[in-house]
């Protein structure tokens, strides 16, 4: 399903959008607690992104992205 929306079209994400995801994830929570970019924020990225992988997949996870 499709919104459209002032130009702007939303889509349900999918497991191709894994890796925006978790490394959009990353960059959020690093700028709310003020964290720099290091091992433990790769390695938070990696899990999330097999996460995500494994979440959309089955159907467990809903995000939207904008198109």
């Amino acid at each position: 399903m499709k919104i459209e929306s002032d130009e702007i079209i939303y889509r349900r994400a999918t497991v191709k959008d894994a890796n925006a995801m978790s490394n959009l994830r990353v960059r959020f929570l690093n700028e709310l607690f003020h964290h720099p970019f290091n091992k433990e924020s790769d390695n938070l990225r990696k899990d999330l992104y097999e996460y995500f992988l494994e979440s959309i997949s089955k159907n467990d996870f809903v995000a939207c992205r904008r198109n």
